[in-house]
């Protein structure tokens, strides 16, 4: 009676062992893709941002680059005439 008690209990300890250790590993797989979606959205946002940015700058610039040829062009005009 006592080998069954004792065969119960050691069932039992490693039973709980093995469910505590799963979900410490589960938690830390949870947190593995949660970290890595937060990674890849913050990349998305930062690269749309970045986008964003880069077309007003180039926008500026190509602005800027009408508005030299249009005085160039104007120039050109003033002299032909």
């Amino acid at each position: 009676m006592k080998t069954l008690i004792i065969l119960f209990t050691l069932t039992l300890v490693f039973i709980l062992i093995w469910h505590f250790q799963f979900i410490k590993k589960e938690k830390q797989r949870h947190n593995y893709i949660i970290n890595s979606l937060n990674t890849n959205l913050n990349f998305e946002n930062e690269k749309s941002t970045k986008l964003i940015f880069d077309k007003d700058y180039n926008y500026k610039l190509l602005n800027f680059k009408l508005n030299i040829i249009k005085e160039q062009v104007d120039l050109l005009k003033e002299i032909s005439n």
